[in-house]
């Protein structure tokens, strides 16, 4: 019991400081406001929205489960991105904005430049290698965590001793600062680029090698934990197609924006179903979600098709009308709404949810057969049939009562 309120203090001291470094990091973005454009907006965007999400959902997975590794990591990583964002936005308004120099200032500028590396590339990765059991996937999967460590030791040891003139990172570039790194150790520049270097490769294996993870537990599971593991699956794919869709479609003056906002996004929503998937909070809606996104996507996608090569169609039969055409198009899509929206959710429910389309088909079936059906026996034979097919159970007993004896 002491071990559990110790835990909720120290996840909860912990979202405190989160929050702390937000709203500070906010009020020296406010004071910087007139030397960025829009799109450095971007980044501390995605950031807060990141750190509150993994410092919220951290919290309530340890409140619950004091032990489970998912939700410390997701406690660590809250920090370095809020000390990260927080460090560059105090760093630029003490050396550029502020007519003297703050103090602190140099110490904040060398902070960011390393800080980062405690959360990307390497250390992203981890807590989804304990997704959902806080457990690996087998003892062999210690080096990918081993690999994880000592790529962010690199980055950070890099970092920190870059020599040369420091830098701020922001979304649409880099700026120079008018400082060097005073500890930087230039005869190892090129070891430090190096090891920085390495410190991304790494990473990205890590990341890699978490997707497979991910791959590998869902062919292996069943039950609730395929359940759990479809949360991620889902909000990975709908963040990956929405970088995807955007990237395509967003003219490119807006795309780099919509982009950055919609990893901010993905960011979010991903803790947000891991702590959905763990805490089992309306686990079990999955399954209809996905259902309804692939359906409403299915549905969209062909009625956008269907519109615009109406639209050429009847342009080319009435091409001095070309108002008649699209009222045309647009009364096409409403006649079809419905009857294709049936069609794709038959299609679907047979080809992606065969295991619930069919029980619902042997019910549907059930009761038109037995409006007409007075026999008991046949009756009762049809029932005992229903409940083997939809349910499969070991055993099925029907008990039926002589009314001859009331």
């Amino acid at each position: 019991m002491k071990q559990l309120g110790f835990a909720r203090k120290i996840v909860a001291v912990n979202l405190v400081f989160v929050s702390t470094l937000t709203i500070a990091g906010i009020v020296f973005l406010r004071l910087n406001e007139g030397a960025f454009i829009s799109a450095d907006l971007v980044g501390p965007f995605i950031g807060w929205t990141s750190a509150l999400g993994f410092a919220v959902i951290g919290m309530l997975i340890v409140r619950r489960y004091p032990r489970h590794l998912v939700g410390w990591l997701f406690c660590y990583l809250a920090l370095p991105i809020v000390i990260a964002i927080f460090s560059a936005e105090f760093t630029y308004y003490g050396l550029v904005i502020s007519p003297q120099p703050l103090s602190g200032a140099y110490f904040m500028a060398w902070v960011q430049s390393w800080v980062f590396f405690l959360v990307f590339p390497a250390a992203l990765g981890l807590p989804y290698l304990y997704f959902p059991d806080s457990k690996l996937l087998s003892p062999h999967w210690r080096l990918i965590v081993l690999l994880a460590v000592v790529a962010t030791i690199l980055g950070v040891t890099g970092a920190m001793l870059n020599p040369g003139q420091m830098i701020l990172g922001r979304f649409t570039g880099d700026i120079p600062l008018p400082i060097t790194n005073v500890i930087g150790i230039e005869e190892q520049k090129a070891t430090m680029q190096s090891f920085m270097e390495l410190s991304w490769a790494g990473g990205f294996i890590v990341l890699l090698a978490t997707m497979v993870s991910l791959v590998l537990r869902y062919r292996g599971s069943r039950g609730t934990q395929r359940l759990q593991l479809k949360w991620i699956t889902y909000l990975l794919v709908m963040a990956v197609s929405g970088l995807f869709i955007t990237e395509l479609l967003i003219p490119a003056d807006l795309s780099q924006i919509i982009i950055g906002l919609w990893i901010g996004i993905a960011l979010l929503s991903i803790p947000v179903g891991v702590g959905i998937a763990i805490l089992r909070y309306q686990l079990y809606d999955i399954d209809l979600i996905i259902k309804r996104t692939v359906l409403y996507a299915s549905l969209t996608g062909s009625l956008t098709a269907i519109y615009f090569f109406s639209v050429i169609a009847l342009q080319r039969v009435v091409p001095v009308q070309s108002q008649l055409s699209i009222v045309l198009s647009t009364l096409l899509i409403a006649f079809l709404f419905n009857p294709l929206k049936s069609r794709l959710q038959r299609f679907i429910d047979r080809r992606f949810f065969r295991q619930k389309y069919d029980p619902e088909q042997v019910l549907t079936e059930f009761g038109g057969s037995i409006r007409d059906e007075v026999d008991p026996e046949t009756l009762s034979q049809e029932l005992v049939a229903v409940v083997q097919t939809t349910l499969q159970p070991e055993r099925v007993s029907l008990w039926v009562r002589d009314i001859d004896s009331l």
